[in-house]
């Protein structure tokens, strides 16, 4: 988009670049009314049949396509541009990195989901009682 201009209300020139770069990205992936985002979903077993119309969207239309397999969600095609985005997000911020490393881990998601688990089966402590437990078994005071 040439010849824009933002007014930058104290963001830092990567903070100002980071937000353009998403901005432009969902300029071209919604709806015209832009409320509606272009997502498709289709099974897995559908895909080899309409793999390039399916790419053809994704190319021309940043639209994402939502590949499932037994209700379950496997993949996402999404535009190049997009990948872009989020390389560029990961390269200049460590924190958004940390982010998406500790929300990839396995492990941590396994551990995320047990104690959602037990939050929902009503089996929650107070943080402060946990703080305790910790500190009692020779943790840092907390």
């Amino acid at each position: 988009m040439l010849g824009r201009r933002r007014r930058n209300f104290g963001y830092s020139d990567t903070e100002e670049k980071n937000s353009l770069l998403i901005e432009d990205y969902l300029s071209g992936c919604y709806d015209t009314d832009m409320s509606v985002p272009l997502i498709e979903t289709i099974q897995a077993a559908d895909l080899s049949t309409h793999v390039d119309e399916l790419l053809a969207r994704v190319e021309d239309k940043n639209q994402h396509i939502i590949i499932r397999r037994n209700q379950r969600r496997i993949a996402r095609l999404v535009p190049e541009i997009y990948v872009q985005a989020i390389d560029h997000l990961i390269e200049s911020d460590p924190a958004v990195a940390d982010t998406i490393a500790l929300m990839l881990n396995v492990e941590v998601r396994t551990d995320i989901q047990a104690s959602m688990d037990e939050w929902h089966a009503g089996k929650a402590r107070p943080a402060r009682k946990v703080f305790d437990e910790i500190y009692a078994a020779g943790g840092q005071d907390v």
